[in-house]
């Protein structure tokens, strides 16, 4: 069986961390997010250091360019080709899935869908700084706009299973349903 290479989406406040975990022990398989990587390559040297650390103290996004050759370079790292992977996030809109599928075939994507009154009251649940309301509302909305139409085109790629979890019940439900579908 070849391995898994999952990418996984939802609203604020779905889960897609909690179940990229779970799945990641079933499967026995890393997890990767962009901010992730950023957050371990900010403390390896190379041509990317600078410009990491700088968006990680000053909270500024990287070039779409910097931020996808860091993650083709470990995507294509041969042990995590042999293992597969479970992608958290990423791709976060259709061109950067266009770079994305020019090096790489996912055979799962993944969409943990939940109400937009559910993202709201998991996402103000977690306490974190940036989950005001009006952050809330602002990364619901980059979801509609930029990431569903990311799962959207996935359906399109040969070879990859695409399907929808229903994630508004309980953890481990999801995760149950998750395995059964994959």
């Amino acid at each position: 069986m070849p391995p898994k290479k999952v990418l996984l989406f939802g609203m604020s406040g779905a889960g897609k961390d909690t179940q990229a975990e779970a799945l990641a022990r079933a499967w026995g398989i890393p997890v990767f997010s962009l901010g992730g990587m950023l957050r371990e390559a900010v403390h390896v040297p190379g041509p990317f250091q600078a410009e990491i650390k700088q968006a990680l103290e000053t909270g500024t996004l990287l070039s779409p360019a910097t931020s996808q050759e860091i993650m083709k370079q470990r995507l294509l790292d041969p042990e995590i080709q042999a293992k597969g992977y479970v992608l958290v996030g990423y791709p976060r809109n259709v061109p950067t899935l266009e770079t994305y599928l020019a090096y790489e075939q996912p055979t799962h994507g993944i969409l943990l869908s939940i109400s937009r009154e559910v993202a709201v009251e998991r996402s103000l649940k977690r306490g974190r700084k940036d989950d005001s309301l009006e952050m809330i509302e602002k990364r619901i909305n980059r979801f509609f706009e930029e990431e569903l139409p990311v799962w959207e085109a996935l359906q399109k790629v040969p070879g990859c299973t695409v399907f929808k979890i229903d994630a508004n019940g309980a953890t481990g439900e999801v995760t149950t349903d998750i395995l059964q579908n994959s």
